[in-house]
């Protein structure tokens, strides 16, 4: 189911947005607020795991502590950025209670800036925006995450061909999964070689499976 998520620290503020958004989301659409994630590390097991489409976030994250007590050392472009090395296409839009040349400072990485209370008078038509790349976002990933499964099955099982490790290559950079696919001559050189990586691949095949099988139910 796509998801869009909702970031901010502040839960009344999250959840207002919330409100404004669900009830003009397609049908089988969902959104889920919740506060920062403790690390930028831990983001991309949870994007792929709640089928994240598309994500709103606050550009102020530490204004109230986790649960934990914990509190959050990154802002909403630092996010932004981080997340831009493993999904560079995945729409992301910052929102701010600030407006003005100096809240629009390293921000164009954002698919879109919104000033708060602008976006709740136009919430129909920017949900529809970001509806419409979130569905582009989510298509290609999913073409992609195939390709990519089908191609790590066929170089685990040694009947990959140069075109599939181009494809594959070409996929690697994009999603910026690291492992190497070139240089190999034969199976046997492959498993000798690179025995942990071929058990990486094993893994990512799998994975992508399960995320497809889940997407499709």
């Amino acid at each position: 189911m796509p998801t869009l998520a909702i970031i901010d620290d502040r839960k009344n503020i999250r959840e207002t947005l919330e409100n404004l958004i669900s009830p003009i989301l397609p049908p089988n659409w969902t959104t889920l607020a919740c506060a920062p994630l403790e690390k930028l590390s831990d983001y991309a097991s949870w994007i792929l795991e709640e089928e994240i489409s598309s994500i709103i976030v606050d550009q102020q994250l530490a204004d109230e502590a986790l649960p934990s007590g914990k509190a959050i050392r990154y802002t909403g472009t630092q996010f932004c950025h981080s997340i831009r090395r493993q999904f560079p296409t995945l729409p992301v839009y910052l929102i701010t209670s600030y407006s003005g040349p100096a809240a629009s400072k390293d921000r164009s990485q954002f698919e879109e800036t919104f000033e708060r209370g602008e976006f709740r008078r136009d919430v129909a038509v920017h949900v529809e925006r970001i509806v419409r790349a979130a569905r582009r976002f989510s298509e290609d990933f999913e073409k992609d995450l195939s390709v990519l499964a089908a191609n790590s099955r066929k170089i685990v099982q040694g009947k990959a061909k140069a075109s599939d490790r181009r494809e594959m290559d070409a996929i690697r950079a994009k999603l910026q999964i690291s492992f190497p696919t070139e240089g190999i001559e034969s199976r046997s050189k492959w498993i000798e070689s690179f025995s942990s990586t071929v058990n990486q691949l094993s893994t990512i095949t799998t994975e992508i499976q399960k995320e497809l099988n889940k997407r499709s139910s």
